[in-house]
């Protein structure tokens, strides 16, 4: 099965999918550019891989969400931690 790999964010729910590259480290580039660019601090920016064809159950309790247990996050990030790392080139 293929793999693909999914960028969003998450603030107090999942906002929509932003990315999605078949490349671990073009989908984790860019999740950090994007997180660098965010006007707010509280949003986590997540890299999620998924494998093509496989489907996780619907979180129907409307309530602050976590990833299903069948998701496997692989990177997570903000932009207070994008900008010390940028700082430091």
């Amino acid at each position: 099965m293929e793999t693909i790999y999914l960028v969003r964010q998450k603030g107090v729910y999942w906002k929509d999918v932003l990315g999605i590259s078949t490349s671990e480290i073009e989908a984790i580039d860019k999740c950090k550019a994007m997180a660098l660019l965010d006007s707010d601090s509280y949003h986590l920016w997540i890299v999620s891989k998924h494998k093509i064809g496989e489907f996780t159950p619907v979180d129907s309790k409307g309530e602050i969400q976590e990833p299903c247990s069948s998701e496997e996050i692989i990177f997570r990030t903000d932009r207070d931690t994008e900008m010390k790392n940028n700082s430091l080139l």
